[in-house]
């Protein structure tokens, strides 16, 4: 009985350590429960409740400002990483929602991955890519790459 009790106590303890490891790590994403077949959109994300939310704020806001129809928000991108037919297919193509599905750090860089809902669709069936680098102490876009 102690015994069993001794175990369970491990067990408790060496769960909370390693939960406590993965929160602490500085990883954006603790794990991803992902479809089979599938390699970028995990089906249930799990990020990091510590993690540095600064560059999906400026994500968010960018999504936000196009998704309003301002696609002149686009030319704040760097205009050597964007497409310019992304321009009239954002105007043909609108967003919706968005959800953020993946998120991978790297020294300076951030990338973010979305599962989009434009119009005339009722699925979130489109993707999203957003990449930033952190210069001159502001996250900045420098990548906007929509797959329609």
């Amino acid at each position: 009985m102690i015994r069993t009790r001794l175990v369970v106590a491990g067990i408790a303890v060496a769960g909370v350590a390693g939960v406590s490891a993965l929160v602490l790590s500085g990883r954006p994403m603790l794990v991803a429960f992902t479809d089979p077949g599938e390699l970028q959109r995990p089906s249930i994300p799990v990020f990091n409740p510590l993690r540095n939310k600064d560059p999906e704020r400026v994500a968010e806001e960018l999504l936000r400002r196009v998704s309003r129809g301002d696609v002149s928000a686009l030319s704040r991108v760097d205009r050597t990483a964007i497409d310019l037919s992304v321009y009239e297919k954002e105007r043909t193509w609108p967003l919706r929602d968005w959800k953020l599905v993946n998120r991978t750090d790297t020294s300076g860089e951030a990338t973010l991955l979305y599962r989009t809902l434009r119009d005339p669709s009722t699925k979130f069936d489109s993707q999203l890519v957003i990449r930033l680098q952190f210069r001159d102490g502001q996250w900045r876009v420098v990548n906007f790459t929509p797959v329609y």
